[in-house]
């Protein structure tokens, strides 16, 4: 409570003067006007009453509280009117009025906080005492406040009534908003800033000076407020926090300058002049963690794909090899890829500023990229053109060979057939089905927009609105990138009635499709879908594809897996009887030469006789063995200062392979599952196979080859190494 009455001491002395100034000048312009009117003004006993006013409007401000704030604006406008009325006449009562209502409206509303008694303390003051000064008489001064606080302007008349009207609104405004003051605040609220523009050297002693610190109560906002606030920041970073979150918790009517002074942190340390500038940004944003108050949501969610992106930046440029620090820049463009188009559509109010920094942020991680290789040119290093377990994007199509039979069968199939039936990719795993998928859009060229589901996912198959859901958005997607937007349908649309809500918004879709342009639907690792039979609602969803095939000729279904339709029961193939079915097995000896001695024009990896070869027994043209083999040989001689690859090259990335991919080699084991992998191990050991059903599911796996035999000999050197070891 002491200290409490300490700050309202000091806050008084800070105002005294400008109260002093309101008073005066409220003095002059009230005794002007009526000596203008009536002729005469006793200035003399008016400025006795202004410095009475003034005296007991600060003694009340200090002394008052809260419970006088509340009552004694209309019972001190009253009693003024009175004590004007009994000091004889118009001057002390139009003097006295208005220094006192002035001082009680400023100070008064300061301490006790009450709209009411502050604007009744100014209006009553001011109007009740020429009221009494004009009368003369004390009677009729009691009558007339009394009478005012009842009925207001009707009792006065119209003009009393609009007299009145705007003194109350000139008080309310004057004292409530603090106008009165506001003008000086907003002045040294804005030098301060520039004091601090010019040099940050000085920020500790205009922070002391700025508005912000000191007063407690400033209802408008401060020009440059947030941009002081950033200033400090600049100055020291724990300095700078400790202000802005002051103001956050101790100044709430200044808290939105707080915010955007975040804001104006986070778009400053974003800002970067090169990728090293980039790499610093991850470190810099670890305060948005212990954030002094809360930022914008679209902030929050971009400079976490910053961060992510920074991170891919630092990956560059603490790799070695020049092909592994371009891959980390491309994972690092395609993230600020997905980042600029987010933004690009969000309307929310900080995004246009946001891409702006990503555009930044593309510019000098290409530039980067594009650096790279030159850079091993110089060096001498071999293109790393080779990929091991992630199929190849779209726009990796600069190292995708191969598969041209089966490329032509789809072509013929898809653009030979306005009505094509639904297409079934199968074979083991790891054997590019994936990557043909994703390069068909391009091959195929712009007719056709692609969309993809991953069934692997739980979510997708958790319910039927989950699952039409992710389908509409991978279809909203593919379109996207056909410059078609669409909507996605929403959880909510699709709880009620999912494959109904599904038809109709496909129904609306197909006849917005324009042209040639039909929507390529490929159902990824499709086997998942198997379980949903089992949950309830798998056969409609068969149905509902079923008829999507049937009836709905611009959308062409593809599905890739391990396994057949057949395989999968009569609930597939009845629904799908005239799918057109392509395995993708090894890769033939016509595209596996090209794929390793010229996979790119720049490509300067030369072989030995009997390098070539070797690789080809160790791997039998296996997609995914012989990239693995490959990749492994091309970062060995890279490290190695080398251009030539031996048989003895070979056999030594092999064996790099079998620790690098010991995870594949185990998936192809447990799929074997347990009489495949009894089987597999009598091979291993040199004795007869036994017929049985494993045998047929192990060939249609390529594990083994038509006569029995491990079709990959890495492979049989793994079981030999690790299961019978």
């Amino acid at each position: 409570m002491f200290s409490h009455s300490l700050r309202r001491i000091a806050y008084l002395s800070r105002m005294f003067p400008l109260i002093v100034t309101a008073a005066v000048a409220g003095n002059l312009l009230f005794g002007l006007g009526l000596e203008g009117v009536m002729g005469r003004f006793d200035w003399s006993r008016a400025w006795i009453g202004v410095a009475g006013g003034v005296a007991f409007g600060v003694a009340f401000g200090v002394a008052g509280g809260v419970a006088v704030g509340i009552v004694g604006g209309v019972a001190v406008g009253i009693v003024g009117g009175i004590v004007a009325g009994v000091a004889g006449g118009v001057a002390v009562g139009v003097a006295g009025g208005v220094a006192f209502g002035v001082a009680f409206g400023v100070v008064g509303g300061v301490v006790g906080g009450v709209v009411g008694g502050i604007a009744g303390g100014v209006a009553v003051g001011v109007a009740g005492g020429v009221a009494v000064g004009v009368a003369g008489g004390v009677a009729f001064g009691v009558a007339f406040g009394v009478a005012f606080g009842v009925v207001g302007g009707v009792a006065v008349g119209v003009a009393g009534g609009v007299a009145v009207g705007v003194a109350f609104s000139v008080a309310f405004l004057l004292t409530q908003f603090r106008l009165a003051d506001y003008p000086l605040y907003a002045c040294w609220g804005w030098i301060c800033w520039n004091q601090v523009l010019r040099s940050t050297s000085v920020a500790p002693v205009w922070w002391k000076r700025h508005p912000l610190a000191w007063n407690e109560v400033i209802w408008l906002p401060l020009p440059r407020a947030a941009s002081f606030l950033a200033e400090l920041v600049k100055y020291d970073h724990d300095f700078g926090f400790e202000k802005i979150s002051f103001v956050a918790a101790e100044r709430p009517l200044q808290r939105r300058a707080a915010r955007q002074a975040l804001v104006e942190v986070v778009l400053e340390d974003l800002k970067a002049g090169s990728t090293e500038d980039i790499v610093k940004i991850a470190s810099r944003l670890k305060w948005l963690k212990k954030s002094p108050t809360a930022l914008p949501p679209e902030t929050l969610e971009s400079t976490t794909i910053f961060g992510q992106i920074s991170e891919y930046v630092s990956q560059s440029k603490e790799l070695q090899n020049r092909f592994r620090q371009m891959e980390a820049l491309e994972s690092a463009e395609a993230v600020i890829g997905t980042l600029r188009k987010r933004l690009i559509v969000d309307a929310r109010g900080l995004s246009p500023r946001l891409l702006q920094r990503a555009n930044e942020w593309n510019a000098l991680v290409r530039a980067e990229r594009e650096r790279i290789p030159a850079l091993a040119r110089e060096e001498g290093q071999i293109p790393q053109v080779f990929r091991a377990g992630n199929p190849l994007r779209e726009d990796e199509a600069y190292v995708f060979v191969g598969r041209k039979n089966i490329v032509r069968e789809l072509e013929a199939v898809l653009l030979g057939d306005p009505r094509p039936p639904a297409i079934l990719l199968h074979g083991p795993r790891r054997m590019g089905k994936s990557s043909i998928l994703n390069q068909l859009p391009r091959l195929l060229g712009p007719g056709f927009a692609a969309c993809s589901v991953d069934c692997q996912l739980s979510a997708v198959r958790e319910s039927a609105p989950r699952f039409f859901h992710a389908l509409s958005e991978a279809i909203s997607e593919g379109l996207a990138r056909r410059d078609l937007l669409r909507e996605p349908l929403s959880l909510d649309s699709l709880r009620a009635e999912p494959f109904g809500a599904f038809d109709d918004w496909m129904r609306i879709l197909e006849r917005e499709l324009t042209g040639s342009l039909r929507v390529f639907l490929c159902f990824d690792e499709y086997e998942a879908l198997h379980e949903t039979l089992a949950a309830g609602w798998g056969v409609r969803l068969l149905d509902q594809l079923r008829h999507l095939q049937q009836h709905r000729p611009k959308f062409v279904l593809v599905f890739t897996g391990m396994r057949t339709f057949q395989a999968l029961g009569r609930e597939w193939t009845s629904r799908f009887v005239s799918s057109r079915s392509t395995r993708v097995s090894f890769l033939t000896d016509e595209e596996f030469r090209p794929m390793l001695e010229r996979p790119v024009p720049e490509f300067n990896l030369r072989y030995v006789d009997g390098a070539l070869d070797e690789l080809l027994h160790l791997t039998h043209a296996h997609p995914f063995m012989t990239q693995a083999v490959a990749k492994e040989l091309v970062d060995m001689l890279n490290d190695e200062r080398r251009h030539e690859a031996s048989p003895a090259d070979i056999e030594r990335a092999a064996e790099k392979v079998m620790t690098s991919e010991v995870e594949y080699f185990h998936d192809v084991w447990y799929d074997a599952e347990a009489d495949g992998q009894a089987l597999l191990i009598t091979l291993a050991q040199g004795q007869p196979v036994p017929p049985g059903p494993a045998r047929p599911r192990l060939r249609d796996m390529d594990v083994l080859d038509e006569e029995g035999r491990f079709a990959v000999p890495l492979f049989e050197r793994w079981v030999k190494r690790v299961k019978l070891a």
